[in-house]
This record gives C-alpha cells, structure tokens and sequence, in this order.
C-alpha cells in the first residue's frame, strides 16, 4: 500500500518549496491552466474531466470540456 503524506496527490502539476523541502502539491486546470496548491478539507468545490482525465478548477466555464462536445 502507498502512503503519501497529507499534501500530496499523484499526478501533480508542480510543488511548492519552502527551505529546498517541499511544503504542497500544485494541481493545474486542465481547461484554463489556472494552477493552485492542494488543500485538502479546503471546502472548494473542484472538478474532474473524464475526457481529458485530469482535474478542473472548479469554475463554470471549465466543468464542462469543450473539446469533448467538438468531438461529436
């Protein structure tokens, strides 16, 4: 079993460091590149597009993939 500490996902985008020790992951919209540090608990409602597989950011314009609607 894989345990990763409190701050951590898998696929981050990036990783915030404080002292060269790593303090937070960054997770990066997949939609509009907006990027920001994983807070788990935070309450902020957050997104995930099935076609691209890879999380949002939560604001209306990005929940819903234009890419997959352009496809057909």
């Amino acid at each position: 079993m894989l345990i990763l500490p409190r701050h951590s996902t898998l696929k981050p985008a990036g990783a915030l460091l404080e002292d060269g020790k790593q303090v937070a992951d960054l997770l990066q919209c997949c939609h509009c590149s907006y990027t920001w540090r994983l807070q788990p608990g935070s309450g902020r409602l957050r997104g995930f597009c099935f076609h691209h597989q890879r999380v949002t950011c939560g604001q209306p314009a990005c929940m819903e993939c234009r890419d997959a609607h352009a496809e057909g």
